[in-house]
Order: structure tokens, then C-alpha cells, then sequence
């Protein structure tokens, strides 16, 4: 498909519907640049008034320009593109930073997902807890023992599933520590060994 033949048959759609002269304004500047796979690229050059700039990419008149780019080419997923610039160059340096911000995003993701490992934590601190609530005659030293192997046991589980290899891990087994020795009332270094023991 050429654009400059889809563009003449898009933009008077588009200027049929449009209510606001800025929007009209901006479809008669607007330059087509590209149709890579569904997208119509235009573009407005540089030292265009930044207000047309902004007609084209406000959503409703996005929208417009979606629909009538749809209808004219029966491409059902099809969209308009707006650029800054109006040369196949421009949609190319369009398309690199389209690229590093993915990159950027996904490399932030990255950072956030040794955090995610702690909902498998939060999960086992809030098992400790359901463990000690079972707990008969919490008095007795011999419940005391059974409920804090049992506890080890389940947070030992958890170091399997979600390792060690995190400074957030870390910190989470020792939180779960710090549980078990609480509902137990026993000094959290035995906890602590006795898990050390197991993994």
C-alpha cells in the first residue's frame, strides 16, 4: 500500500468529523510518512506549532484517525502513528526510542522481580502464624517444639521454592525467624540454626 494514496483518502475522513480547528489545521500539515505492517505513520514537521502536534495525538482525535484509517483499508487492527518529523529517517529514530524505552521498562521489571519473590515469604510468615493459631496447649514446652519443627519445615519449603539469592530473601527468612521465635517465646539463634541445619 502507498500512504501518501492511503493518507488522501484518510485525511478528508478525518476532516469531515473534526470539530476542532487545531485538529483540522494539523491533518492538512500532517505529512504520511510510512505503512509498516498496521500502522499508518504521519508526521508533522519540527517547527510545527506544538499545539497542531497535539491535536493529532489527543485520544479522541487518535481515535478518528484509527477509524477512518480502518474503513479505508479494511485492515481490522489497523492505527495511525504520529510522529515528530516527516522523513522515513524520523520513523526510524521514532522506532529507536520506541525500542529503549521497552528496553528501559523492561529492565526496570527486572529490578522489581527479585521483590515479587516475597509474596511466596509473605505467604510462609502468614503460615507460621496459622501453624502457632493450630498450636494445642501453647503452654507446654513439648507443643512449643512441635509447632517451631513444623515451622522450620514449612520455611525451609519456602527457601527451596524461592532460594536465597536476594538481599530481600535474605531479610525475609529472617523475618520468618524472628516469627517462629516469637510465637514460641525461644530465643531466635536456635530458629535460625535450626533451619541452617536443613538447607
Amino acid at each position: 500500500m502507498d500512504c501518501q494514496v492511503v493518507w488522501s483518502q484518510v485525511a478528508p475522513i478525518a476532516k469531515r468529523v473534526a470539530l476542532a480547528p487545531a485538529f483540522f489545521r494539523a491533518l492538512e500539515r500532517a505529512v504520511p510518512v510510512a505503512i509498516d505492517g498496521s500502522v499508518l505513520v504521519i508526521g508533522l514537521d519540527s517547527t510545527v506549532d506544538g499545539a497542531l502536534q497535539g491535536a493529532l495525538n489527543s485520544s479522541d482525535n487518535l481515535n478518528i484517525l484509527h477509524k477512518a484509517f480502518r474503513d479505508v483499508t479494511d485492515i481490522a487492527d489497523g492505527i495511525v502513528r504520529v510522529i515528530e518529523g516527516t522523513t522515513a529517517n524520523d520513523w526510524a529514530n521514532a522506532q529507536a526510542r520506541d525500542a529503549a524505552a521497552r528496553e528501559m521498562a523492561a529492565r526496570q521489571q527486572a529490578r522489581v522481580k527479585p521483590a515479587a519473590s516475597s509474596a511466596g515469604w509473605d505467604q510462609a510468615i502468614d503460615a507460621v502464624s496459622g501453624l502457632w493459631q493450630q498450636c494445642d496447649n501453647r503452654t507446654s514446652p513439648v507443643a512449643k517444639a512441635r509447632f517451631v519443627l513444623a515451622a522450620v519445615d514449612h520455611i525451609v519449603g519456602i527457601v527451596g521454592s524461592e532460594g536465597l539469592n536476594t538481599d530481600p530473601d535474605s531479610r525475609s527468612l529472617q523475618r520468618a525467624v524472628e516469627r517462629i521465635a516469637s510465637c514460641a517465646q525461644i530465643d531466635a539463634v536456635y530458629v535460625a540454626a535450626e533451619v541452617l541445619k536443613r538447607i
